[in-house]
Protein backbone atom coordinates (compact mmCIF):
# COMPACT_ATOMS: atom_id res chain seq x y z
CA UNK A 1 0.00 0.00 0.00
CA UNK A 2 2.99 2.27 -0.55
CA UNK A 3 1.28 4.11 -3.42
CA UNK A 4 -1.76 4.84 -1.27
CA UNK A 5 0.53 6.19 1.44
CA UNK A 6 2.25 8.61 -0.98
CA UNK A 7 -1.10 9.82 -2.32
CA UNK A 8 -2.43 10.28 1.21
CA UNK A 9 0.73 12.18 2.12
CA UNK A 10 0.22 14.55 -0.82
CA UNK A 11 -3.43 15.09 0.16
CA UNK A 12 -2.50 15.93 3.75
CA UNK A 13 0.22 18.31 2.59
CA UNK A 14 -2.32 20.13 0.40
CA UNK A 15 -4.42 20.83 3.47
CA UNK A 16 -1.60 22.61 5.26
CA UNK A 17 -1.26 26.40 5.23
CA UNK A 18 1.13 27.50 3.86
CA UNK A 19 1.28 24.58 1.43
CA UNK A 20 4.63 22.97 0.69
CA UNK A 21 4.05 22.38 -3.03
CA UNK A 22 7.51 20.89 -3.70
CA UNK A 23 6.78 18.25 -1.03
CA UNK A 24 3.43 17.54 -2.70
CA UNK A 25 5.28 17.09 -6.00
CA UNK A 26 7.76 14.68 -4.45
CA UNK A 27 5.01 12.56 -2.93
CA UNK A 28 3.04 12.32 -6.18
CA UNK A 29 6.15 11.63 -8.26
CA UNK A 30 7.09 8.84 -5.87
CA UNK A 31 3.64 7.33 -6.30
CA UNK A 32 3.84 7.59 -10.09
CA UNK A 33 7.14 5.67 -10.16
CA UNK A 34 5.57 2.56 -8.63
CA UNK A 35 5.13 0.11 -11.50
CA UNK A 36 2.33 -1.85 -9.87
CA UNK A 37 -0.12 1.09 -9.71
CA UNK A 38 -3.72 0.10 -10.31
CA UNK A 39 -5.95 2.10 -12.67
CA UNK A 40 -7.79 3.50 -9.68
CA UNK A 41 -4.54 4.64 -8.08
CA UNK A 42 -3.40 6.29 -11.32
CA UNK A 43 -6.67 8.17 -11.42
CA UNK A 44 -6.27 9.26 -7.82
CA UNK A 45 -2.77 10.59 -8.50
CA UNK A 46 -4.09 12.79 -11.31
CA UNK A 47 -7.07 13.97 -9.26
CA UNK A 48 -4.73 14.96 -6.43
CA UNK A 49 -2.55 16.73 -8.97
CA UNK A 50 -5.62 18.68 -10.14
CA UNK A 51 -6.23 19.86 -6.58
CA UNK A 52 -2.58 20.90 -6.40
CA UNK A 53 -2.81 22.93 -9.62
CA UNK A 54 -6.02 24.51 -8.39
CA UNK A 55 -4.39 25.58 -5.12
CA UNK A 56 -1.45 27.01 -7.08
CA UNK A 57 -3.75 28.93 -9.43
CA UNK A 58 -2.50 26.94 -12.44
CA UNK A 59 -5.88 26.92 -14.12
CA UNK A 60 -4.67 26.05 -17.62
CA UNK A 61 -3.00 22.94 -16.21
CA UNK A 62 -6.28 22.00 -14.51
CA UNK A 63 -8.07 22.26 -17.87
CA UNK A 64 -5.41 20.27 -19.74
CA UNK A 65 -4.94 17.44 -17.25
CA UNK A 66 -8.62 17.28 -16.43
CA UNK A 67 -9.43 16.96 -20.13
CA UNK A 68 -6.89 14.18 -20.52
CA UNK A 69 -8.40 12.35 -17.55
CA UNK A 70 -11.90 12.49 -19.09
CA UNK A 71 -10.60 11.19 -22.45
CA UNK A 72 -8.60 8.36 -20.86
CA UNK A 73 -11.22 7.22 -18.34
CA UNK A 74 -14.66 8.27 -19.65
CA UNK A 75 -16.36 5.59 -17.56
CA UNK A 76 -14.65 6.45 -14.28
CA UNK A 77 -16.81 7.23 -11.26
CA UNK A 78 -14.65 10.36 -10.81
CA UNK A 79 -15.40 11.86 -14.24
CA UNK A 80 -18.15 14.11 -12.89
CA UNK A 81 -15.88 15.47 -10.16
CA UNK A 82 -13.08 16.10 -12.66
CA UNK A 83 -15.45 17.76 -15.14
CA UNK A 84 -16.67 20.10 -12.38
CA UNK A 85 -13.05 21.01 -11.67
CA UNK A 86 -12.41 21.71 -15.35
CA UNK A 87 -15.61 23.78 -15.63
CA UNK A 88 -14.60 25.84 -12.58
CA UNK A 89 -11.15 26.46 -14.07
CA UNK A 90 -12.69 27.63 -17.36
CA UNK A 91 -15.04 29.92 -15.43
CA UNK A 92 -12.18 31.50 -13.49
CA UNK A 93 -10.25 31.91 -16.75
CA UNK A 94 -13.33 33.79 -18.01
CA UNK A 95 -13.82 31.31 -20.84
CA UNK A 96 -17.53 31.30 -20.10
CA UNK A 97 -18.60 29.42 -23.23
CA UNK A 98 -16.35 26.46 -22.39
CA UNK A 99 -17.37 26.61 -18.72
CA UNK A 100 -21.05 26.54 -19.66
CA UNK A 101 -20.50 23.50 -21.91
CA UNK A 102 -18.71 21.55 -19.17
CA UNK A 103 -21.29 22.42 -16.51
CA UNK A 104 -24.13 21.41 -18.83
CA UNK A 105 -22.47 18.07 -19.55
CA UNK A 106 -22.43 17.35 -15.82
CA UNK A 107 -26.15 17.72 -15.18
CA UNK A 108 -27.31 16.48 -18.58
CA UNK A 109 -25.19 13.30 -18.55
CA UNK A 110 -25.82 12.49 -14.89
CA UNK A 111 -28.94 14.14 -13.53
CA UNK A 112 -28.75 12.11 -10.30
CA UNK A 113 -25.21 13.23 -9.51
CA UNK A 114 -24.79 15.20 -6.25
CA UNK A 115 -23.10 17.83 -8.44
CA UNK A 116 -26.03 18.18 -10.86
CA UNK A 117 -27.83 21.13 -9.24
CA UNK A 118 -24.59 23.00 -8.59
CA UNK A 119 -23.54 22.45 -12.20
CA UNK A 120 -26.89 23.76 -13.46
CA UNK A 121 -26.66 26.83 -11.23
CA UNK A 122 -23.18 27.70 -12.48
CA UNK A 123 -24.11 26.89 -16.08
CA UNK A 124 -26.56 29.75 -15.68
CA UNK A 125 -23.86 32.00 -14.24
CA UNK A 126 -21.56 31.17 -17.17
CA UNK A 127 -24.35 31.73 -19.71
CA UNK A 128 -25.21 35.13 -18.20
CA UNK A 129 -21.54 36.12 -18.17
CA UNK A 130 -21.38 35.65 -21.96
CA UNK A 131 -23.19 39.02 -22.17
CA UNK A 132 -25.64 38.04 -24.91
CA UNK A 133 -29.41 37.93 -25.12
CA UNK A 134 -29.26 34.18 -25.77
CA UNK A 135 -27.03 33.68 -22.75
CA UNK A 136 -29.32 35.69 -20.48
CA UNK A 137 -32.42 33.79 -21.62
CA UNK A 138 -30.62 30.46 -21.21
CA UNK A 139 -29.55 31.46 -17.69
CA UNK A 140 -33.11 32.42 -16.74
CA UNK A 141 -34.39 29.08 -18.01
CA UNK A 142 -31.75 27.09 -16.12
CA UNK A 143 -32.47 28.93 -12.89
CA UNK A 144 -36.23 28.59 -13.36
CA UNK A 145 -35.83 24.80 -13.61
CA UNK A 146 -33.79 24.82 -10.40
CA UNK A 147 -36.34 27.01 -8.63
CA UNK A 148 -39.20 24.71 -9.64
CA UNK A 149 -37.39 21.65 -8.26
CA UNK A 150 -37.25 23.31 -4.86
CA UNK A 151 -33.82 22.01 -3.86
CA UNK A 152 -31.14 23.75 -1.76
CA UNK A 153 -30.26 26.06 -4.67
CA UNK A 154 -33.85 27.08 -5.36
CA UNK A 155 -33.62 30.41 -3.51
CA UNK A 156 -30.16 31.37 -4.88
CA UNK A 157 -31.44 30.56 -8.38
CA UNK A 158 -34.45 32.83 -7.92
CA UNK A 159 -32.15 35.58 -6.61
CA UNK A 160 -29.98 35.26 -9.70
CA UNK A 161 -33.11 35.52 -11.84
CA UNK A 162 -33.92 38.82 -10.15
CA UNK A 163 -30.39 40.13 -10.74
CA UNK A 164 -30.50 39.08 -14.39
CA UNK A 165 -33.82 40.88 -14.86
CA UNK A 166 -32.30 43.99 -13.29
CA UNK A 167 -29.31 43.88 -15.63
CA UNK A 168 -31.69 43.63 -18.56
CA UNK A 169 -33.46 46.80 -17.42
CA UNK A 170 -36.56 44.90 -16.29
CA UNK A 171 -36.67 46.50 -12.84
CA UNK A 172 -40.36 45.86 -12.19
CA UNK A 173 -39.99 42.14 -12.93
CA UNK A 174 -36.88 42.00 -10.76
CA UNK A 175 -38.71 43.74 -7.91
CA UNK A 176 -41.56 41.20 -8.05
CA UNK A 177 -39.09 38.32 -7.77
CA UNK A 178 -37.32 39.95 -4.81
CA UNK A 179 -40.60 40.66 -3.01
CA UNK A 180 -41.60 37.01 -3.43
CA UNK A 181 -38.25 35.85 -2.07
CA UNK A 182 -38.45 38.16 0.93
CA UNK A 183 -41.68 36.43 2.02
CA UNK A 184 -39.88 33.07 2.33
CA UNK A 185 -39.98 31.99 5.97
CA UNK A 186 -36.90 29.78 5.66
CA UNK A 187 -34.76 32.53 4.17
CA UNK A 188 -31.31 32.67 5.86
CA UNK A 189 -30.63 35.93 7.69
CA UNK A 190 -27.66 36.89 5.53
CA UNK A 191 -29.61 36.27 2.35
CA UNK A 192 -32.53 38.31 3.66
CA UNK A 193 -30.20 41.26 4.20
CA UNK A 194 -28.70 40.88 0.75
CA UNK A 195 -32.13 40.80 -0.85
CA UNK A 196 -33.24 43.85 1.14
CA UNK A 197 -30.26 45.84 -0.16
CA UNK A 198 -30.94 44.70 -3.72
CA UNK A 199 -34.61 45.66 -3.38
CA UNK A 200 -33.63 49.13 -2.16
CA UNK A 201 -31.24 49.58 -5.08
CA UNK A 202 -33.96 48.68 -7.60
CA UNK A 203 -36.43 51.01 -5.89
CA UNK A 204 -33.83 53.76 -6.20
CA UNK A 205 -33.58 53.12 -9.95
CA UNK A 206 -37.36 53.32 -10.23
CA UNK A 207 -37.26 56.40 -8.00
CA UNK A 208 -35.68 58.42 -10.79
CA UNK A 209 -39.15 58.79 -12.28
CA UNK A 210 -41.34 58.00 -9.27
CA UNK A 211 -40.58 59.74 -5.96
CA UNK A 212 -42.70 57.26 -4.01
CA UNK A 213 -40.29 54.48 -4.96
CA UNK A 214 -37.39 56.50 -3.57
CA UNK A 215 -39.26 56.92 -0.29
CA UNK A 216 -39.90 53.16 -0.25
CA UNK A 217 -36.15 52.50 -0.74
CA UNK A 218 -35.32 54.78 2.20
CA UNK A 219 -37.79 52.88 4.40
CA UNK A 220 -36.33 49.49 3.42
CA UNK A 221 -32.83 50.69 4.31
CA UNK A 222 -33.85 52.32 7.58
CA UNK A 223 -35.60 49.09 8.60
CA UNK A 224 -32.46 47.10 7.84
CA UNK A 225 -30.19 49.48 9.76
CA UNK A 226 -32.55 49.31 12.75
CA UNK A 227 -32.00 45.55 13.12
CA UNK A 228 -30.48 44.46 16.42
CA UNK A 229 -26.86 43.29 16.28
CA UNK A 230 -26.57 44.06 12.56
CA UNK A 231 -23.03 43.13 11.40
CA UNK A 232 -20.95 46.09 10.30
CA UNK A 233 -20.68 44.98 6.66
CA UNK A 234 -24.47 45.18 6.32
CA UNK A 235 -24.69 48.36 8.38
CA UNK A 236 -22.10 49.95 6.11
CA UNK A 237 -23.69 48.79 2.85
CA UNK A 238 -27.18 49.86 3.93
CA UNK A 239 -25.86 53.13 5.36
CA UNK A 240 -24.02 54.10 2.19
CA UNK A 241 -27.01 53.16 0.01
CA UNK A 242 -29.28 55.15 2.32
CA UNK A 243 -27.01 58.18 1.95
CA UNK A 244 -27.24 57.95 -1.84
CA UNK A 245 -31.04 57.61 -1.68
CA UNK A 246 -31.39 60.57 0.69
CA UNK A 247 -29.14 62.71 -1.48
CA UNK A 248 -31.19 61.76 -4.54
CA UNK A 249 -34.28 62.85 -2.62
CA UNK A 250 -32.72 66.26 -2.00
CA UNK A 251 -32.02 65.57 1.69
CA UNK A 252 -28.29 66.34 1.67
CA UNK A 253 -27.97 66.93 5.43
CA UNK A 254 -29.61 63.59 6.20
CA UNK A 255 -27.39 61.96 3.57
CA UNK A 256 -24.31 63.39 5.31
CA UNK A 257 -25.54 62.01 8.64
CA UNK A 258 -25.91 58.58 7.05
CA UNK A 259 -22.30 58.76 5.79
CA UNK A 260 -21.03 59.76 9.23
CA UNK A 261 -23.03 56.92 10.75
CA UNK A 262 -21.06 54.45 8.61
CA UNK A 263 -17.64 56.00 9.26
CA UNK A 264 -18.24 56.80 12.93
CA UNK A 265 -20.41 53.79 13.81
CA UNK A 266 -20.75 53.20 17.56
CA UNK A 267 -18.25 50.64 18.82
CA UNK A 268 -16.63 50.44 15.39
CA UNK A 269 -12.84 50.11 15.46
CA UNK A 270 -12.29 50.11 11.70
CA UNK A 271 -12.97 47.88 8.66
CA UNK A 272 -11.69 44.33 8.95
CA UNK A 273 -12.14 42.81 5.48
CA UNK A 274 -12.50 43.90 1.82
CA UNK A 275 -16.31 44.03 1.91
CA UNK A 276 -16.27 46.30 4.97
CA UNK A 277 -13.60 48.55 3.43
CA UNK A 278 -15.61 48.85 0.21
CA UNK A 279 -18.65 50.39 1.88
CA UNK A 280 -16.61 52.29 4.49
CA UNK A 281 -14.71 54.14 1.76
CA UNK A 282 -17.77 54.71 -0.42
CA UNK A 283 -19.61 56.29 2.50
CA UNK A 284 -16.56 58.30 3.53
CA UNK A 285 -15.81 59.73 0.11
CA UNK A 286 -19.49 60.51 -0.48
CA UNK A 287 -19.43 62.38 2.85
CA UNK A 288 -16.42 64.38 1.68
CA UNK A 289 -18.23 65.26 -1.55
CA UNK A 290 -21.28 66.43 0.38
CA UNK A 291 -19.20 68.52 2.77
CA UNK A 292 -17.33 70.16 -0.10
CA UNK A 293 -20.61 70.85 -1.91
CA UNK A 294 -21.80 72.76 1.17
CA UNK A 295 -18.39 74.50 1.44
CA UNK A 296 -17.53 72.90 4.79
CA UNK A 297 -13.86 72.68 3.87
CA UNK A 298 -12.42 72.01 7.34
CA UNK A 299 -14.91 69.22 8.05
CA UNK A 300 -14.22 67.70 4.61
CA UNK A 301 -10.47 67.74 5.26
CA UNK A 302 -10.90 66.11 8.67
CA UNK A 303 -13.10 63.36 7.27
CA UNK A 304 -10.54 62.69 4.52
CA UNK A 305 -7.80 62.54 7.17
CA UNK A 306 -9.82 60.01 9.14
CA UNK A 307 -10.10 57.79 6.09
CA UNK A 308 -6.36 58.22 5.50
CA UNK A 309 -5.65 56.63 8.89
CA UNK A 310 -7.30 53.38 7.80
CA UNK A 311 -5.33 50.42 6.40
CA UNK A 312 -7.32 49.81 3.22
CA UNK A 313 -6.42 50.34 -0.43
CA UNK A 314 -7.91 53.85 -0.62
CA UNK A 315 -6.10 55.31 2.39
CA UNK A 316 -3.47 57.01 0.20
CA UNK A 317 -6.21 58.47 -1.98
CA UNK A 318 -7.88 59.89 1.12
CA UNK A 319 -4.61 61.44 2.28
CA UNK A 320 -4.14 63.13 -1.10
CA UNK A 321 -7.71 64.39 -0.97
CA UNK A 322 -7.18 65.89 2.49
CA UNK A 323 -3.97 67.60 1.37
CA UNK A 324 -5.66 68.98 -1.73
CA UNK A 325 -8.57 70.43 0.28
CA UNK A 326 -6.26 72.10 2.79
CA UNK A 327 -3.98 73.55 0.09
CA UNK A 328 -6.83 74.90 -2.02
CA UNK A 329 -8.59 76.53 0.93
CA UNK A 330 -5.55 77.59 3.02
CA UNK A 331 -6.54 75.49 6.00
CA UNK A 332 -3.07 74.71 7.35
CA UNK A 333 -3.00 75.38 11.06
CA UNK A 334 0.70 74.86 11.71
CA UNK A 335 0.36 71.38 13.22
Amino acid sequence: RVAEAYIAQAEVLLLRVPTDFPAVDRALQAAEKITSLSEEQRQQVIITRLWQYDRQGKLKEVVEQGGEFIKQWPGSSSVTLVRMKVADAYYRLENFAAARTEYELVFKDNATSPYADTAQYFAGMAALSMMSDEGREAALTLWQELAERGGPLSIPARQQQALAKRRAGQEEESLKLLDALLTEKSLPEEQHRSLACEKAEILMLLGKTDATRLSAAIKVLNDLIAEDDLPYKWHARAGYTLAVALNSAGQSMEALEACHDVVESTGFSGPADPSEFRWYYRAGFLGIDLLEASKQWEAAARLAEKLALSTGDRAAEAKERATKIRLEHFLWDGK
